[in-house]
């Protein structure tokens, strides 16, 4: 059975106000960022944004993104120094100069909570960066490969010319 959008706004507003998420390993290994929090949060209506911001939808779940420092706090767009993971102004509807939640948050596959433990998703960064590189490593291998075999291939085709040409 389909939840009505009253209950799915329910059930977002309870699983997801005021929650600090971020990037699957899934979402990882497609590009997204290894070191981005999503500091989400619920907004009942229009009224609570700057700048008379138009949303799809009321009432809505937004999310400033915020960057993982290697010290563990946290870079959020709204303020000039980072915070710490704990500090309740990470969910603000208005930052510095009129600045406002950067998305609107849409939970999906690609997210889950963020468990604060950055040396855990720090490691996962650095493996999921080191497992790119290699790959993009073993893919200019490979190009390169390719060019000299191209390369060869033309050579051959133009001794074979010279060959024909010689015993024409």
């Amino acid at each position: 059975m389909r939840k009505s959008y009253a209950q799915l706004a329910t059930e977002y507003r309870q699983k997801y106000n005021q929650t600090l998420m971020c990037h699957t390993p899934k979402a990882i290994k497609a590009g997204a960022p290894a070191d981005r929090i999503f500091a989400v949060t619920w907004v009942e209506d229009t009224e609570g944004l700057p700048n008379g911001k138009k949303l799809p939808c009321s009432p809505v779940l937004v999310a400033w993104k915020c960057t993982l420092l290697p010290n563990g706090k946290l870079d959020h767009p709204a303020y000039k120094h980072p915070l710490d993971p704990k500090n309740r102004s990470l969910y603000v509807l208005r930052g510095r100069n009129g600045s406002e939640p950067t998305a609107v948050f849409k939970p999906d596959s690609f997210y889950k909570p963020w468990s604060g433990d950055v040396s855990a998703e720090q490691e996962k960064a650095a493996r999921a960066l080191a497992k790119r590189k290699e790959a993009d490593s073993i893919m200019r291998d490979i190009k390169a490969q390719l060019y000299r075999m191209q390369t060869s291939l033309t050579k051959l085709r133009q001794v074979k010319q010279i060959l024909e040409n010689i015993n024409v």
